[in-house]
């Protein structure tokens, strides 16, 4: 499989999770995907504001 091929059946994929869902759920949804690894925004932040300041 080509890898372009590949990169087409990921977003497909990802795209498949918001289908049947309205706007403000598929936002809040890729939201919460996001700062998944930050445990929430609040902490995304304060890690942004710690690396500005070194």
């Amino acid at each position: 499989m080509s890898l372009e091929r590949y990169e087409s059946y990921l977003r497909l994929r990802q795209e498949a999770k918001y289908a049947g869902l309205s706007s403000k759920e598929i936002e809040r949804t890729k939201l919460k995907e996001m700062f998944r690894d930050y445990g929430s925004m609040k902490n995304a932040r304060k890690m942004q504001k710690e690396m500005n300041n070194q």
